[in-house]
């Protein structure tokens, strides 16, 4: 038990896995679990070190900005789909309603990027400089 707490602190990645352990008394399957975690980022430490210095192109960037209008907006179009799925009318209907989210989540995301968050990214910066 005491491996099991020292784990879960030691790795919180690892916390919504100790229900792992009811069924392993040991607590092994935990510990391996929090082993493959520390070596998964070993491992990819060094390739990722290797991205900073290197120039990205415009999509990429575009992408990485869109992130965050994305996370702000896609609650909207979820709800109409969870609103208009129905599960007895069969899966190609509810799959296109699944792409028309999708769809609607991403053109929402590009719309507040554009009229929203670059207009005063260059208020912002247009302040900025007239500050210095």
């Amino acid at each position: 038990m005491l491996t099991i707490v020292i784990s879960a602190a030691a790795f919180p990645e690892t916390r919504g896995l100790v229900w792992l352990a009811g069924s392993d008394p040991a607590g092994e399957t935990l510990q391996h679990t929090s082993l493959f975690f520390v070596l998964t980022t070993l491992i990819a430490l060094p390739f990722a070190i290797r991205t900073v210095h290197q120039p990205s192109p415009k999509w990429d960037r575009w992408l990485g900005d869109l992130s965050y209008p994305l996370y702000l907006f896609h609650w909207i179009p979820r709800d109409w789909y969870y609103a208009s799925v129905d599960w007895s009318l069969g899966a190609l209907r509810n799959g296109g309603l699944l792409l028309a989210n999708f769809a609607m989540a991403f053109a929402g995301a590009v719309l507040l990027l554009q009229l929203v968050d670059r207009p005063i990214q260059k208020l912002r910066q247009g302040w900025v400089k007239s500050r210095q």
